[in-house]
């Protein structure tokens, strides 16, 4: 028995030392028509964007997390909400005290009901991909997987590493149509520590360094919205 009370104690330390259970979900709602990402304002800036953090490392899996989640209210009800992808990804690179947008192989590949999209430094830019479900009250609960990876081959290193993306919604049965004026564009800073040689005080730094965003959403990027929305038919 006391073999055993060890063991739950040591399980319940491997899950509390993760980010299994302690993550910040990204809350978002409407206002004039249009989808606002952290109305509360608790996110920090960056170069005048919101910007969330998470680390990739859950149990059993160190390059993946489904954190942070999102968090949704006064939304429309039974609609459907879906990412864009507003850059392609970036890494921090130590020895310039930069971030980098090409000469890696890392990538992030974010999955949701069946729908996969892979950024890296050379892909991703404008894919789109699914959320969740709104309720008929209006509410949304729901998590995303991101799993990072080398496309070389091997583990990812650690470090820090930026995705930019925008949220907007659509209708259950008419996926070409987005109900709402799309979100401005957020930032999701991912910390991956696995082989100890990156840690908080570093990361920090990186995240201080964030760069500011292309210009805001044009109207020529909604247009893709019309593509998506007949894949996504295809798809279902």
């Amino acid at each position: 028995m006391k073999s055993l009370k060890l063991f739950s104690i040591g399980l319940l330390a491997v899950f509390m030392s993760s980010n299994a259970l302690a993550h910040s979900d990204i809350e978002l709602t409407l206002q004039n028509n249009k989808i606002i990402v952290d109305p509360h304002n608790e996110a920090m800036l960056a170069g005048g964007y919101k910007l969330f953090e998470a680390d990739f490392g859950e149990f059993l899996n160190p390059y993946g997390t489904d954190d942070p989640g999102f968090n949704g209210f006064g939304l429309v009800s039974n609609s459907l909400i879906w990412y864009q992808v507003e850059n392609t990804l970036k890494k921090w690179d130590v020895l310039s005290s930069s971030w980098l947008s090409t000469g890696f192989n890392e990538q992030i590949e974010i999955e949701k009901a069946s729908i996969t999209n892979i950024v890296s430094a050379t892909n991703g830019l404008g894919d789109q991909g699914f959320i969740g479900s709104v309720s008929a009250s209006g509410g949304l609960h729901t998590h995303v997987d991101f799993q990072i990876s080398s496309a070389g081959g091997g583990n990812p290193d650690d470090g820090a590493y930026l995705l930019e993306l925008s949220l907007f919604d659509t209708h259950n049965d008419d996926a070409l149509t987005p109900i709402s004026l799309i979100s401005d564009k957020f930032f999701l800073a991912f910390h991956l520590n696995e082989g100890g040689t990156f840690g908080h005080e570093a990361f920090e730094q990186a995240i201080a360094a964030v760069p500011v965003p292309a210009a805001v959403w044009l109207f020529g990027s909604g247009l893709a919205l019309l593509g998506f929305g007949r894949r996504k038919i295809m798809a279902a």
